[in-house]
């Protein structure tokens, strides 16, 4: 529940998570609003100081 232009409202929401390099942050976020119905998606990103040394690899080999 959540006041949407002095509205009440409510809905389904769900979490999605986009694992992706700095570099290419901003391209994400701009994909996300497009394809996105809500005019003000949350879009949220985190800098992650602690990553495990296999997921780190893994992450610079297959983002593009």
């Amino acid at each position: 529940i959540y006041d949407w232009q002095n509205n009440i409202e409510q809905s389904n929401e769900a979490l999605a998570i986009f694992k992706t390099t700095k570099q290419n942050q901003k391209a994400v976020t701009e994909f996300i609003k497009k394809g996105h119905e809500y005019s003000c998606p949350c879009i949220i990103s985190l800098d992650v100081e602690i990553l495990n040394d296999d997921f780190s690899n893994w992450i610079k080999n297959s983002v593009k």
